[in-house]
Parts: C-alpha cells; structure tokens; sequence
C-alpha cells in the first residue's frame, strides 16, 4: 500500500496536467463519457486497494475491524487532497514528500497496534 500511495503521487507530481484535468470543470460540469471514464478507473484502482487491504488484515498487519472499501476510499481521498492542496499552491512543494507525511499518520490508523 504504502508504495501504491508512493508512486500515485510521484505519478501525479510528474504529470501535473492530471489535477488541472481531474478539478476541472470540463469534467465535473462538461463531459459526461470523461465523468464515466474517471469514476471507472477510481472504482477499478479501489478494488485493487481493497484487495490489498484485504491481503494485509489476513497477514495480521491490518486491523481487521476495518472495512476494506472505506480503507480504500480513505486512501485515494488522501491523494486527492494531498493533490489539491499542491496544485492550489502552484506545485510549489514535493508532492511525493508532503504525502508521505501524511501516509504515516494513516498507516498508524490501519495498522495492528
């Protein structure tokens, strides 16, 4: 998980047309086949997370009492407003970096204590 989490952002620092293109309006106001393609990768990329999630509870180094899609969901909202916030600033900081900061933090919510 933590190097999905690692390299979406890196993915997304190197390609910084993804946020203009995902907070746009042509996507959320415009084009109904861009909405439909977005909302099908992120449900696709979800069961990728979920299942993962699912892999590291049946390890032990999840907690269990979690839900996998809304550990997924929880992952993919840390990107996007991890990403957000970096695009608002003008991509004026490392991405990849101020989000691993936050990964730590949400590590210690879904790993065995």
């Amino acid at each position: 998980l933590k190097r999905a989490f690692m390299q979406h952002l890196d993915y997304i620092e190197k390609n910084e047309g993804i946020p203009r293109l995902v907070f746009s309006d042509e996507m959320h106001a415009g084009r109904q086949d861009m909405r439909e393609k977005l909302l099908r990768s992120i449900t696709s990329y979800s069961a990728v997370l979920e299942s993962l999630i699912k892999e590291g509870q049946k390890t032990g180094l999840i907690q269990k009492e979690l839900k996998s899609k809304s550990a997924a969901m929880m992952f993919i909202g840390l990107v996007q407003v991890i990403t957000l916030r970096w695009a608002l600033s003008s991509f004026s900081f490392s991405l990849v970096t101020e989000g691993m900061k936050m990964w730590e933090d949400y590590e210690k919510c879904i790993r065995i204590k």
